[in-house]
């Protein structure tokens, strides 16, 4: 899954107990990795929130219906309210390291990671 050469196995932190002690988690984006985390955090009752920078598309909408997720498309800025109820943040490996969502993130102290 990581495609930075030298990382993987290397992890200083453990990813699926850092996936499992939060009550809101962020996704940003929604692509394959999105998808795959919100599938995990769901089978375990956790809150998923989806935004992706993107405008709405129907597979995306069918599995957001199907997990019972909220979601947010075309997004540039986090909506009113979201970022207070998210206890952490999973990134897509599609999304700009330098992303103004992110920015927020950091600026709130919230916990984020990646593939």
């Amino acid at each position: 899954m990581d495609r930075h050469l030298g990382a993987g196995h290397h992890w200083s932190v453990n990813v699926e107990a850092a996936l499992s002690m939060s009550s809101c988690t962020a996704i940003l984006g929604f692509g394959i990795t999105g998808r795959a985390v919100a599938r995990y955090l769901r089978e375990r009752g956790e809150a998923v929130v989806v935004l992706d920078t993107r405008p709405e598309f129907a597979t995306a909408t069918q599995e957001v219906e199907r997990l019972d997720l909220r979601a947010y498309w075309n997004c540039r800025n986090w909506p009113d309210g979201v970022l207070a109820q998210v206890d952490r943040v999973v990134v897509s490996p599609g999304i700009a390291p330098n992303h103004c969502l992110l920015s927020a993130v950091d600026a709130a102290h919230i916990s984020r990671c990646s593939d």
